[in-house]
């Protein structure tokens, strides 16, 4: 993605991490299955370091990364315990 962007346009001024994925379980923590949180934290986080590493140097003096988080961030749902871990992870990172 990142090689692509670079290849076609020469820098990259913006980049907008907005990518999510959540699983509501309303039985908390104890529903929460392996599968459902690699996926969450894999989305979540995974995909949002790895293009921020990849496309920082290739960002320029006065370019911007946003990361949007939720806020489950900061008023997390026990129902939504893993999506608001990752939120408050990407709040920490950025």
């Amino acid at each position: 993605l990142v090689e692509r962007a670079v290849s076609e346009g020469g820098r990259i001024d913006i980049l907008v991490n907005n990518a999510a994925y959540q699983m509501s379980q309303p039985d908390g923590i104890s529903a929460i299955s392996t599968d459902q949180f690699d996926r969450v934290v894999r989305t979540n986080l995974y995909g949002m370091f790895w293009l921020c590493k990849s496309a920082l140097p290739h960002i320029p003096a006065g370019g911007s990364i946003i990361n949007t988080t939720s806020v489950q961030a900061y008023k997390p749902s026990p129902h939504l315990l893993d999506y608001a871990m990752t939120k408050g992870a990407i709040v920490t990172f950025t």
